[in-house]
């Protein structure tokens, strides 16, 4: 339930990063001097953005009894993933995108830094282009095939309902407080 709750909170971070750094490239600056003005930038308010919603979630982690059990596993998977995300915001996602953003391309063919670009603007690079090709495949036999494709997610559904009653699971944890009961 906290990895659900926080999904959009934890990917907010590596957009914003990636969103910044495409911005200073396009504007001129090569990939490292985008990513350094990037991170210049926005080092600062991804960590107040990000510890404002551990500041609300972390005193959940104090609260007691059965509410606590909920809460407390709440509040830690909440504050695990925001933090997470923000270390993995401000180092592994610049780091990647000096690996796979290119040079921005003007409408002449050339980049920013004024050189010939070789590379076509259809090219999607070496590990994107077997994925587009794999889904272009998947999403025409899909679009063709309407009928099978309602029966496959007809039978997914049916299957995840069937795991779903298998599993012995309840909604509360068997509660053993230490306390004797005498009537």
């Amino acid at each position: 339930m906290g990895l659900a709750a926080a999904i959009g909170l934890v990917i907010d971070n590596a957009i914003v990063m990636v969103e910044n750094i495409v911005l200073h490239r396009d504007a001129g600056q090569g990939r490292v001097q985008a990513v350094r003005l990037a991170l210049r930038e926005l080092t600062v308010p991804l960590i107040g953005s990000t510890i404002t919603p551990v500041v609300v979630f972390l005193p959940l982690i104090s609260v007691t009894g059965i509410t606590g059990s909920f809460f407390r596993a709440l509040a830690v998977t909440i504050t695990a993933s925001l933090l997470t995300s923000l270390l993995l915001a401000l180092t592994w996602t610049p780091g990647l995108s000096l690996l796979f953003l290119r040079q921005h391309q003007s409408a002449e063919g050339k980049n920013a830094g004024g050189e010939t670009a070789t590379a076509k603007h259809d090219d999607h690079g070496r590990l994107m282009t077997p994925v587009l090709r794999w889904h272009g495949v998947a999403l025409d036999w899909s679009l063709r095939r309407p009928r099978v494709l309602g029966g496959i997610c007809a039978l997914l559904v049916a299957g995840t309902w069937f795991a779903y009653q298998g599993l012995g699971t309840d909604l509360l944890p068997e509660m053993d407080e230490g306390a004797f009961i005498l009537d």
